[in-house]
C-alpha cells in the first residue's frame, strides 16, 4: 500500500511540475506583419511595417520592443545601414487583446522601393507589463519568419 502512495505522489509531483513549466513557458503574444509602400493613414512615406499584436496574457503591457529583419526582393539591401531595425510600442495592450499600429521605415531605407520588402524575421525582444514585471528574447524563439 505505500508504494502505491509513493507512486501516486510521484506522478501528481510530475503532473504539477508540467503544468508550472507549461505556464511559464506559454507563448506571451501573437503577432503578424506585411511590409507595405503606400500609407493611407500618413503613418510613412515611403514604406512601413503593419502590426498586428495580440497581448496573450492575464497580464496588460506597456511597452513592446520590436525587433525585425527585413530584405529586398533580390536579397540585396537596401538599408542605409544593416538591415536589423528595433521599434518601440509604447501605448497600452489590454489582457487577451489585439493592438494594430504601423512601422515607419522611412529613416532606414536608402532606396524608395518599387516592391515590398520581405520579412525575414520579426518578433518582441522585450515586453514590459504593467505589474512590473518583464520578458525577454533575446534569440528571437518566438519570431515569426
Amino acid at each position: 500500500m505505500r508504494n502505491k502512495t509513493n507512486i501516486f505522489i510521484f506522478i501528481l509531483f510530475l503532473l504539477i511540475g508540467n503544468y508550472a513549466s507549461y505556464s511559464q513557458n506559454k507563448r506571451p503574444y501573437y503577432m503578424q506583419g506585411e511590409v507595405s509602400i503606400s500609407s493611407d493613414t500618413g503613418d510613412f512615406k515611403y514604406a512601413g511595417i503593419n502590426i498586428t499584436f495580440y497581448n496573450n496574457t492575464e497580464k496588460g503591457i506597456k511597452k513592446v520592443v520590436l525587433v525585425l529583419f527585413l530584405s529586398g526582393q533580390d536579397d540585396s539591401s537596401s538599408f542605409s545601414g544593416d538591415n536589423r531595425i528595433v521599434s518601440e510600442y509604447t501605448k497600452n495592450i489590454d489582457p487577451l487583446s489585439t493592438a494594430e499600429f504601423c512601422i515607419s521605415l522611412d529613416d532606414y531605407i536608402a532606396v524608395i522601393p518599387d516592391e515590398p520588402y520581405q520579412i525575414d524575421s520579426l518578433y518582441a525582444v522585450r515586453i514590459e507589463y504593467e505589474d512590473g514585471s518583464v520578458w525577454d528574447d533575446p534569440y528571437g524563439i518566438y519570431a515569426v519568419q
